[in-house]
């Protein structure tokens, strides 16, 4: 293992028998057919656990930089350190935050209101809708959030 010049006390590996590195910068090897990555390895992360990089290198091999967690607990650390695009600053949303605002005060203003109606009116599914109204998604939006017919809190 190295120094990262770029990031102080990360590792990256140099070692003759390092596959490469993925598209993502994550150090890989093959063991028969399988490509695995070598921190699943550093760690003996278990199967449906994902190794998660406290230092945002994803190049990282360092233990000390390196935690198992859940597929959701890695997303909530890039939504928190601003890693990942949310809202309507990610590529495919077809919404903006007025919108969500507006379907969630409309929703609730309606005692429940027809999700059908508010997705066909936005373009969207009555399965977004719900995820919207409920909290679900968008939750960095505020307007209030509804269970069913009954409204749960104002954010």
């Amino acid at each position: 293992m190295v120094d990262d010049p770029q990031s102080p006390g990360c590792k990256l590996l140099t070692f003759g028998w390092l596959q490469g590195v993925g598209c993502h910068r994550y150090a890989y090897i093959r063991i028969g057919k399988e490509k695995v990555r070598v921190t699943r390895l550093i760690l003996d992360a278990p199967e449906g656990q994902v190794v998660r990089h406290k230092c945002d290198n994803a190049a990282c091999v360092n233990p000390e930089h390196l935690e198992i967690g859940t597929c959701k607990e890695n997303t909530q650390d890039a939504v928190k350190r601003g890693r990942m695009a949310q809202g309507e600053s990610a590529n495919k949303s077809s919404l903006k935050e007025s919108d969500v605002t507006e379907i969630r005060e409309r929703y609730a203003v309606f005692d429940g209101g027809d999700q059908r109606a508010l997705a066909k009116e936005y373009g969207v599914t009555q399965g977004t809708v719900k995820s919207i109204v409920t909290g679900a998604t968008w939750p960095h939006v505020g307007g209030p959030r509804c269970h069913g017919r009954k409204r749960l809190q104002h954010g």
